[in-house]
Order: C-alpha cells, then structure tokens, then sequence
C-alpha cells in the first residue's frame, strides 16, 4: 500500500463524479483542510487532467454515464502506477 504524505505539501487531490453535489461536497470540504481539489464531471475529462498535471490523489465514482471510474482508473494505472485512486 502507498502511503501519501500531505503534511509535506498541499496535495493535489482530483475528484471525479458525475454528480454536482457530491464534486462540490468534496472540493469544499477538502479545500477546507488545505487540499489543492480540482474536480471533473467525466472520465474523460479526469484522464485529461490527469494529463495536464501531477495530483497526489484521485477520488473517483465507479458508475458514470459512459466511460466509467474502473475504465479511468485502468487508463490511469497505465500513465501513473503509483498514484492511489
């Protein structure tokens, strides 16, 4: 198991889920503790930032409409084997 050391540093955590609420639950409470949240209501559009720039951390849903969170996390595992999902 990784363990993740976010005393360090302000992780960068992306949530991805389809529902606004529950993106919006996590941004604000994991805001609240320091954490840099970016948020992504796709997989696709979670690979893209995956893409873009290095997180600490990926929260994702499992059912989505289309891709789902076992597709993203399999393409993930791909690119970043060592980042807990």
């Amino acid at each position: 198991m990784t363990e993740i050391s976010f005393m360090t540093h302000n992780a960068r955590i992306l949530v991805v889920d389809d529902e606004q609420a529950v993106r919006s639950a996590l941004h604000v409470n994991l805001t609240k503790q320091g954490m840099d949240v970016e948020v992504a209501s796709t997989a696709e559009e979670g690979l893209a930032k995956l893409h873009a720039g290095p997180f600490d951390l990926v929260i994702t849903d499992v059912k989505m409409p289309g891709e789902t969170g076992l597709s993203l996390l399999t393409k993930a595992r791909e690119s970043w084997p060592d980042i807990p999902i």
